[in-house]
């Protein structure tokens, strides 16, 4: 049975003292039936960050039937930040793992606080006196030095090169982990990837400019794997699925009003690495991970479910994830330590199948997959020879299809952005190569041909061995993101791959 809660201010606004510093109550009551537990997070609007709220204890148990529980949110705005009118919304819904957190998830109305301006202290009297010392230490050493300096006749040391005042420039953020790209509405694409530090970063692309965002990490546990995007109600909010301190996390949001949920992990099971994630029909999101005890997990609103294992081998990659048939059926891709494709698949119930590896070789890296005309599935992959292949199926059974190489002399596959479908039943792999450059691999049904096209980049130097990540922001419009091995990000505008060359922009790390 789900929860339905209603969530209120305290006060429309939170007065902030000299010390800037405040706090406001939210009360939260469960309408439902049966005694539930609730959890509340304090989100950020515009301009604010989450880290200035802190909630004494977010988890409380609430008695069904109109029970209450009041929540204590403190503000501490650090010092420096810009004078003006900030605010924040209380956010709750039901920890317990029979339901998903946005099917019960409610918000209070906006309420707002000030930051006043930063009064200047007035300036100390010693100020002139320990100007006048430095002058005088300044004339002593002056006479000092010429009284005994050495005879111009001796030895004197050859001056160094003078040092500019400015010091070195202002270090850059680190990137370790590309997540994904979902379209965000508008035209816009944002492109999510984990940095050094543990944080998750986003970078929003509207045409040919963006914006950078620090989505941070949840509740101060630095991220340390990242397990898919996901764009729900068309775009107006995201979701991200990552791992931090031995659990899985969903932030969800979009710029920098962002909001964590523990989603725990399977009962008992340690985790041992991110599959991926799927958005379903109706907002229903769907997280996949691996277990230490080789097995494929899911946490989906019913909670956390086994999945098996791949048979006699076990799980050595991350996974590719997608849907067909309009949501109806789910596909999950990895590779065995036997290096052949495993793939279990939803339809009515979860089975295992093992589709093998290409003739002679191993399979080595999963590049993406999708479906045909939303029919036909396909996956592929680089194989231990180098080269591209796609495990198709075509109605009736799978087989495996040789996509070689990019024509250019002696190109590698490096890494994927992902596979897309085109229009009618076009298939679209965006890929890299260990020469920097982006190539398509495109699949015209019209003339019942792949071919491969250049993506025309360049300038972008060594790229990120995880690869980038595509998405498409309206029917046959798609959006590249690129990041090079220093960590700043390239990216296209919307553009039709089929028939246009895409224009690439560039954005220096943050």
């Amino acid at each position: 049975m789900t929860t339905t809660w209603t969530v209120d201010a305290g006060a429309a606004q939170i007065p902030i003292d000299a010390t800037l510093r405040g706090e406001s109550t939210f009360t939260v009551t469960n309408t439902g039936v049966v005694d539930d537990t609730v959890r509340f997070d304090a989100v950020p609007g515009p301009g604010a960050d989450k880290s200035w709220f802190s909630v004494e204890q977010p988890q409380r148990l609430v008695p069904g039937q109109n029970g209450t529980v009041v929540f204590l949110v403190r503000v501490a705005i650090p010092p420096g930040t810009p004078p003006g009118q900030y605010d924040l919304t209380g956010r709750v819904y039901s920890t317990n793992t029979d339901t998903a957190p946005e099917d019960t998830m409610r918000s209070s109305g906006r309420v707002t606080f000030v930051v006043p301006a930063t009064v200047v202290p007035p300036k100390r009297r010693w100020v002139p006196y320990a100007i006048a010392a430095v002058v005088l230490a300044v004339v002593l050493s002056t006479v000092a030095f010429l009284v005994l300096r050495p005879d111009s006749s001796e030895d004197t040391a050859t001056p160094g090169p003078s040092r500019s005042p400015g010091g070195s420039p202002a270090p850059t953020t680190r990137f370790a982990e590309t997540l994904g790209a979902v379209a965000t509405g508008g035209g816009r694409a944002t492109y999510f990837v984990r940095s050094a530090a543990g944080d998750l970063w986003q970078f929003t692309a509207d045409g040919g400019a963006g914006t950078w965002t620090n989505v941070k990490h949840p509740d101060g546990r630095p991220i340390t794997a990242g397990v898919g995007v996901i764009a729900l109600d068309g775009g107006s909010r995201a979701r991200a699925y990552v791992l931090a301190g031995e659990h899985v996390w969903a932030g969800e949001g979009l710029g920098s009003s962002w909001s964590w949920s523990d989603l725990g992990g399977p009962d008992g099971v340690p985790i041992a690495g991110p599959v991926g994630a799927l958005a379903e029909p109706g907002n229903i999101a769907s997280v996949f991970v691996r277990g230490r005890d080789e097995h494929l997990y899911q946490r989906r609103t019913a909670g956390w479910g086994d999945l098996g294992q791949p048979g006699s081998t076990t799980i050595a990659s991350a996974g590719s994830v997608f849907s067909n048939e309009g949501g109806a059926n789910t596909h999950i891709f990895v590779i065995g330590a036997d290096g052949t494709l495993r793939h279990p698949f939803f339809a009515g119930k979860w089975r295992w199948e093992g589709l093998g590896a290409p003739p002679g070789t191993r399979v080595e890296l999963l590049l993406g997959g999708t479906a045909q005309g939303d029919r036909l599935p396909h996956e592929f992959v680089r194989a231990s020879d180098g080269n591209v292949w796609v495990r198709r199926w075509n109605g009736t059974s799978w087989n495996w299809q040789l996509q070689g190489r990019p024509p250019t002399a002696g190109a590698t596959i490096g890494g994927a952005l992902g596979a897309l479908p085109g229009p009618g039943d076009d298939l679209l792999l965006f890929v890299q190569t260990g020469q920097n450059q982006v190539w398509l691999n495109r699949w015209d049904a019209q003339t019942q041909s792949w071919r491969w096209i250049d993506q025309k980049i360049s300038g972008s130097g060594p790229l990120a061995t995880d690869g980038g990540a595509v998405t498409s922001t309206a029917p046959n419009q798609v959006v590249l993101f690129a990041r090079s091995a220093t960590g700043d990000v390239w990216f296209t505008r919307p553009f039709a791959p089929a028939t246009t060359t895409p224009q690439w922009h560039h954005t220096p790390a943050p």
